[in-house]
């Protein structure tokens, strides 16, 4: 059994897919195999993927008919054909750094209570000029702060503080996971959305899993003028499925709690207020319960004491 499957979707990609390609088959770190996914391109897609045919890594490529219309039933399709123990879903417009599989596959291998790993990433723009570095974006200061080279968390922890809020891992292809719990739980990958599948996934390993991060930058991630829609109406719809559906899923109170505090913080995908009055209203119109209730009340309460103390102590 190979190491590590990387599955590769492609649609539309023909300009960079070579050098996406040619970044997984030069990898430092071989005990790999490559699966190359086509979503039915209009582009030259299929000439430059059928040069790969022969390769001895490239375990099998495989075709659409007709546009599926679902990055992530891609990936449902992909992970099913995989047969490692690790799944790298390489992107087929990014690239990689030579070493991101050798130091990326022992932070699974040496702690089976990790269930996903990802590292940083290089910002680049179409042109491949890096523009940024994902260290930059929203919230990632927040960890950065307590983090080091490589950093182990709590899984159901990191989602209480992190990945409940946003999506922490902004580039699929720079994260490695197990594939068996994922297998297993094939519902994970939701593939009715557009925009928001790897955040969905993220979250449902890590409510089971730790999770790792290096502070490398092995990842090359590629916005572009041909990536998959990123509009606010779309994260916005999306984000709140994703989290109504944890909470009719999960009735932990920390989750739920969680939640609550959350709902009263702007978000990367929604133009709120310090008190994001479209959240609290989200979360409360299709969960009214009297512990849900007890909740809301609880935290006023506590704001409305911290701003009280605050403002005793100007005087």
């Amino acid at each position: 059994m190979y190491r590590v499957s990387v599955v590769l979707p492609n649609y539309n990609h023909a300009k960079f897919l070579r050098q996406r390609i040619d970044s997984v088959l030069n990898q430092s770190f071989q005990d790999f195999e490559l699966i190359i996914l086509d979503d039915c391109s209009s582009d030259n897609s299929k000439e430059i993927i059928e040069l790969y045919r022969e390769h001895p890594k490239v375990s099998s490529i495989i075709y659409n008919n007709e546009n599926s219309g679902s990055t992530f039933k891609q990936w449902e399709k992909g992970i099913k054909a995989a047969q490692g123990k690790y799944v790298w879903f390489a992107e087929s417009d990014d690239y990689a750094d030579p070493q991101f599989l050798e130091k990326m596959v022992p932070l699974l291998e040496d702690n089976e209570h990790v269930g996903l790993a990802f590292c940083n990433s290089h910002v680049i723009d179409g042109a491949g000029y890096i523009t940024s570095n994902t260290n930059t974006w929203i919230g990632a200061y927040e960890i950065k702060q307590e983090a080091d080279k490589t950093t182990t968390f709590n899984g159901f922890q990191f989602c209480l503080k992190y990945l409940f809020y946003t999506c922490r891992i902004p580039n699929a292809s720079a994260a490695l996971f197990r594939r068996e719990p994922v297998i297993n739980n094939i519902h994970w990958i939701d593939t009715s959305l557009r925009n928001s599948g790897d955040w969905k996934l993220w979250i449902n390993i890590c409510l089971t899993s730790d999770i790792v991060w290096l502070n490398q930058d092995l990842n090359f991630f590629r916005i572009h003028g041909s990536n998959v829609t990123n509009s606010i109406e779309l994260l916005n719809k999306e984000a709140h499925l994703i989290l109504k559906d944890l909470i009719k899923r999960n009735h932990s109170q920390k989750i739920y709690e969680s939640l609550v505090i959350w709902s009263f913080k702007s978000a990367p995908w929604v133009n709120g207020f310090t008190i994001n009055v479209a959240n609290i209203k989200r979360y409360f119109e299709n969960n009214r319960s009297l512990k849900s209730g007890f909740y809301l009340i609880t935290y006023l309460n506590k704001q409305f004491i911290i701003s009280m103390k605050k403002r005793m102590s100007s005087y």
